[in-house]
């Protein structure tokens, strides 16, 4: 039985993933109708079935190297469907089922050996299949093909006081990610070892966004009406290796050359009810990538290794993309719409050229004590142009004629924008760790990094004397800026008996960020009516983080795990003409316990709880010149589990599950003047499972699980009670 989890797959697919599904479900109908194929195998190594932890011995498992796993199940949802589905990962009130698992190993004539992997689950939209044929001292062909499913919520945001909650019309939103490839390789001894893969990667679906359109309520405009993603991605990718050891050093060289493409959409409705309120933004990209990277590895002695690698990697992107407004999501621009700003004809491309060079060298100065000083240096070049078309309901373009603007109907309206960035990065690390006392691990490490780059940005009217629409389309602006970063980890592990171990670490962040705006067309005076993008002059942040864990075995058969974390992070930020301020403070503290304890062979039992105590504030937050404006972000929550299986006998197991999720961060009060924010949810599962073994080779299985879910932070809206029941044979051969 596969567990609950993220699924997979749908839709209108390329003849290619379609010829790959419908190969994955005839091979597991082969497996399944022809299982003899098996019968000359030699076994070569033992699968047994994974459990949390087992409570009988499954004798006799190792005599069967191949596998079929068949299962069948159902949801029930009372409530709202998207949110089981985000939550659970299942389709809600369907019936899934199929080959959950096969397994099928053939040894086949001088010494190559066949293995076939695979799955198949109806509804589930879970679909796999691997074949590796491979001889250790020749080489191995592989190929596969995979594709999951992964569920979205498209509720969107809700506003108490006029319990206003404005999901998508169907809110049921889902993902298809799904991966085909090919491997061959040649590892013949004493030669280089050769290896190249091709694979296929696409993602293909809706997801939802929290980029929220704007809704009148009685309190004013709110950002809270939802929205969603089409996506449609696919990317193809070449790679090939060689590598080979000559004397004490492993060498290494990889090629890779990727193609991908993205026609991507956000989708959302401005002031739902009123003309043409439905926004398209389309984003595509066509990408082609190339690195080379390469590396070795010589090692003087099990404690002298000097290691060094360089990659070089360039990436040539064209994009497109428009924001139109119309009376249905993906209209034709029509220049009578007259809505909010939008664009058309977006054009350009972007060119990055980087380059990144390792060397660490580890060694042993004296006994119990290594040390690895390592140093990683890069440099990045990105150039990119763009053009395109801007409109805004109430600005003209036209000649601009003394302050007095006349439309022109020779005026494009095209902007032209271009941008460059260089910047060069140095980061070297030190790390040494000392064994020279008994039953003690200590270790300390800094590491340091260095950034020096410069950016320029320009958006222009390419019109003479023409005015564009909007008029802040016209932006310069150069910036030098300097970073800094350096970070210092001390830690130690004790081993005082073989039944105690306790393991803390602290370490310390800094990191810093200084601007130069040598060229800003927008001033920052106090007349300014836009001080963006060139504002800020420095950002710097602090943290502090220190955690120590606890494993201790108090009785042969009880282990108890503690586990404390504490950070705090500052960050303090000062903008053009102002002084320094602390933008902003989080506190986090994380506290956790489990315990494992088999009281008679036959039984376990297990417990967990974890604690989260987790603070942003903000200047803003604090302000009483705008009280309730913006909230501090709360993120305190706990989560506890009981899980308990006993052996009812030699053949029958039974296992129950229980787990608590509590938040309680949602501050509703500021309704009149913002949209509150904060998790309060609270959430209940229950499951209780049955194995029986009815051979050495034959087994089954039960599962029910039952779901009770409140969400106060959509209203309410997002609630659910399910139930799950779901059943497996297993059969070994």
């Amino acid at each position: 039985m596969k567990p609950l989890q993220n699924l997979r797959a749908v839709g209108g697919r390329s003849l290619t993933v379609m010829a790959c599904r419908s190969g994955v479900l005839l091979a597991l109908l082969a497996t399944l109708t022809f299982p003899a194929l098996a019968d000359e195998a030699k076994p070569t190594e033992a699968k047994p079935e994974k459990k949390s932890l087992p409570v009988t011995l499954d004798e006799g498992d190792a005599d069967f190297s191949n596998w079929v796993n068949l299962s069948l199940g159902g949801a029930s949802v009372d409530g709202n469907n998207g949110a089981f589905q985000q939550r659970v990962g299942l389709p809600a009130n369907s019936v899934f089922g199929g080959v959950s698992d096969f397994h099928l190993e053939h040894s086949l004539t001088n010494k190559w050996l066949l293995k076939l992997d695979g799955h198949g689950l109806f509804d589930y939209h879970d679909y796999g299949l691997k074949l590796d044929l491979t001889r250790e001292d020749r080489g191995f062909l592989r190929a596969g093909y995979s594709e999951s499913r992964t569920y979205y919520n498209g509720s969107g945001g809700y506003l108490p006081g006029a319990d206003l909650w404005l999901p998508l019309n169907d809110n049921e939103l889902f993902l298809d990610r799904g991966s085909a490839w090919v491997e061959g390789g040649l590892t013949l001894p004493g030669w280089p070892t050769l290896r190249v893969k091709y694979t296929h990667d696409f993602r293909d679906g809706q997801k939802d966004s929290t980029i929220w359109g704007q809704v009148n309520t009685p309190y004013g405009v709110r950002g809270i009406n939802s929205s969603f993603y089409n996506l449609d991605e696919k990317r193809d990718t070449i790679e090939g290796e060689i590598t080979h050891k000559i004397g004490k050093t492993d060498l290494g060289l990889k090629l890779t050359y990727e193609m991908a493409n993205r026609d991507n959409s956000l989708n959302l409705q401005q002031f739902p009810g009123t003309p043409n309120s439905y926004v398209t933004q389309k984003e595509g990209t066509e990408s082609d990538l190339f690195n080379v990277h390469a590396w070795s590895s010589t090692w003087f002695d099990k404690k002298t290794v000097l290691s060094a690698g360089y990659g070089y990697t360039h990436l040539d992107t064209d994009l497109t993309g428009s924001r139109i407004y119309g009376d249905q999501f993906d209209p034709v621009y029509d220049p009578a719409v007259l809505r909010g700003p939008g664009y058309i004809n977006l054009s350009g491309n972007s060119q990055l050229n980087q380059q990144v060079a390792n060397l660490s060298f580890m060694f042993s100065p004296v006994k119990n004590v290594v040390i690895v000083p390592a140093v990683q240096i890069q440099y990045q070049e990105v150039d990119g142009v763009s053009l395109y078309q801007p409109f805004n309901p109430g600005v003209v373009s036209g000649i601009n004629l003394g302050g007095i603007i006349i439309p022109d109907p020779n005026a494009t309206g095209l902007v032209s924008t271009d941008t460059s960035r260089r910047q060069t990065t140095v980061a070297p690390r030190l790390e040494a760790r000392y064994t020279g006392v008994t039953n003690w691990l200590f270790y300390v490490r800094g590491e340091w990094e260095v950034d020096d780059g410069d950016l320029s940005e320009n958006s222009r009217p390419i019109d003479a004397n023409v005015i564009a629409a909007p008029a802040d389309t016209a932006l310069s602006r150069t910036t030098d800026y300097q970073g800094f970063l350096q970070k210092y980890v001390v830690g130690a592990n004790w081993y005082p008996t073989r039944k105690l171990t306790l393991a803390g670490q602290y370490y310390y962040q800094q990191r810093s960020r200084d601007y130069d705006n040598r060229v800003d067309s927008t001033p920052n005076d106090a007349t300014s009516f836009n001080r963006y993008p060139a504002y800020l002059r420095s950002n710097d942040s602090f943290t502090h983080d220190a955690n120590i864990r606890l494993t201790w075995r108090v009785l042969p058969n009880l282990t108890s795990v503690t586990r404390y974390d504490y950070q705090i992070s500052t960050v303090e930020t000062r903008a053009d003409l102002l002084s320094t301020v602390e933008s902003a403070d989080l506190n986090t503290h994380i506290l956790s316990q489990s315990l494992t304890w088999s009281p008679v062979d036959r039984l376990y039992l297990q417990g967990s709880i974890s604690y989260v105590l987790d603070e942003l504030t903000t200047p803003v937050s604090d302000s009483s010149a705008t009280p309730g404006l913006v909230q501090d972000a709360q993120n305190d929550y706990w989560f506890a589990t009981l899980g308990a299986g006993y052996a009812l006998s030699q053949k029958t197991d039974v296992t129950a599950d229980y787990s608590y999720y509590r938040a309680d961060n949602y501050q509703s009060g500021n309704y009149q003047v913002s949209v509150p924010y904060g998790a309060s949810a609270r959430e209940h599962v229950v499951s209780v499972g049955l194995v029986q073994r009815i051979s050495r080779n034959l087994r089954c299985s039960v599962r029910y699980a039952y779901f009770h879910s409140e969400d106060e932070t959509s209203g309410g809206n997002n609630n659910f009670d399910a139930h799950v029941v779901s059943a497996g044979l297993q059969y070994r051969f």
